[in-house]
């Protein structure tokens, strides 16, 4: 890395060949195979970009080991964020196809009534949370 940081292209070629194998034995055993090869390619951008941060009087393989610790942290990040939820091909739900068909039924039966087959009492109202009837008062 010294080398590199001083202009040596063919240096920093080998470098980053042998990081690119380096990064995959690394993220091989950490993460699933898409999710490494993507990780491996954020560790050298990430190791190019900051190449002016590494300090010569430091240790190389620990500057490298914590990019590559935080590409994996936030591929794992990620992985969490956008999980899918596997749904069973058999959901319980309601059904209301029963109840839709019966209420449409007895409110057309209604509206056949004669006049004088009615009651005064307001009609049985419907809506979507089912059927609502007030039956008259007896007194």
């Amino acid at each position: 890395m010294v080398a590199t940081q001083a202009g040596e292209r063919r240096c920093y070629e080998q470098l980053l060949r042998e990081l690119d194998i380096w990064l995959r034995r690394y993220y091989a055993r950490r993460l699933p195979p898409s999710a490494a090869d993507d990780a491996r390619q954020d560790s050298l951008l990430a190791i190019h970009a900051k190449r002016h941060t590494y300090a010569p009087s430091k240790p190389f393989g620990a500057w490298v080991t914590a990019i590559a610790r935080d590409k994996w942290i936030d591929r794992i990040r990620d992985a969490s964020r956008f999980t899918a939820l596997a749904l069973g091909d058999e959901m319980p739900i309601e059904d209301h196809e029963e109840a839709a068909i019966s209420a449409a039924s007895l409110d057309d039966l209604l509206r056949r009534l004669k006049p004088a087959h009615r009651l005064d009492q307001p009609s049985p109202s419907f809506s979507p949370r089912g059927c609502r009837y007030r039956p008259p008062d007896l007194e």
